[in-house]
């Protein structure tokens, strides 16, 4: 627990939409193949959420991508974002304390988003390369930055 931040499994799927579907954090996680009208995160992996003094301040999406690697999604609702560092730190912590047989967690983030790439970095991230022509968005097709942390 990083300063009174308190990390659990969340099934509350009604809090997870309206996080993700927030415009600021809808633009970051969507493309133009997201259908907002059929979404359901209770399909789209297990969910984490991060709390402090009884208030949700951010959610995780965690998907396994193999044997050894979990791959993450962080979304903080802009009003908390001053405290991302504590809350992705938290997060990590959780998941590190419970890994297992994962070695890694790994994360996409879209080349255009230059402050999640550095907020992934001072997290404990680190850059593994790049995925060409990886998502389109608006019409226009992008790479993303593929990162990952690797567990001590």
């Amino acid at each position: 627990m990083i300063r009174n931040y308190v990390v659990t499994p969340c099934i509350d799927y009604k809090l997870v939409k309206e996080i993700c579907l927030d415009p600021d954090i809808l633009h970051r996680l969507s493309d133009d193949f997201f259908d907002i009208e059929t979404y359901k995160p209770e399909n789209d992996g297990a969910w984490l959420r991060c709390d402090r003094n009884n208030t949700c301040v951010g959610i995780v999406r965690m998907t396994v991508i193999s044997p050894l690697d979990l791959r993450i999604h962080i979304n903080i609702p802009k009003k908390h974002r001053t405290s991302c560092l504590h809350i992705g730190r938290a997060f990590i912590d959780f998941v590190e304390q419970r890994k297992g047989n994962y070695v890694k967690l790994s994360t996409c983030v879209g080349e255009q988003y230059t402050t999640v790439i550095r907020f992934a970095e001072k997290i404990g991230f680190t850059n593994d390369g790049l995925d060409r022509m990886s998502y389109k968005r608006d019409g226009k097709i992008y790479d993303s930055i593929i990162m990952s942390y690797i567990f001590k």
